[in-house]
């Protein structure tokens, strides 16, 4: 009977099929297959061996992170506790900002278009 119920498992059976089977009870089927080291699926597996890269020479594959971070001006709100933003900056700076570059954007569409 022993033999029987290892021999099911093997064909990847479930306890509680086993048992409905056999005829036994699932308690002993399953305390069968402990014993027998068959209690969990993995166990009718063997283990998929580990894939390790071995290269030639020494940096052959190497990992470089290529995200591309933001440049930081200042230091933020969460920092300083200060949440006015840029333009309440600027006005303090007394810069007027793209006035400068609306101009000459001008200046470079009027001089093409004659």
């Amino acid at each position: 009977m022993i033999d029987d119920i290892v021999a099911r498992r093997r064909q990847r059976f479930t306890g509680k099929h086993i048992a409905k089977v056999t005829g036994v009870s699932a308690a002993t089927v399953s305390g069968i297959l402990k014993r027998a080291g068959l209690s969990r699926l993995r166990d009718l597996e063997p283990a998929e061996p580990v894939r390790r890269y071995e290269r030639q020479n020494l940096g052959e594959m190497i990992h470089i992170d290529i995200k591309k971070l933001g440049r930081f001006e200042r230091v933020g709100h969460r920092i300083t506790g200060d949440r006015r933003g840029r333009a309440a900056t600027r006005r303090r700076l007394g810069v007027r900002p793209c006035l400068r570059r609306r101009r000459l954007a001008h200046r470079l569409h009027t001089n093409q278009a004659g």
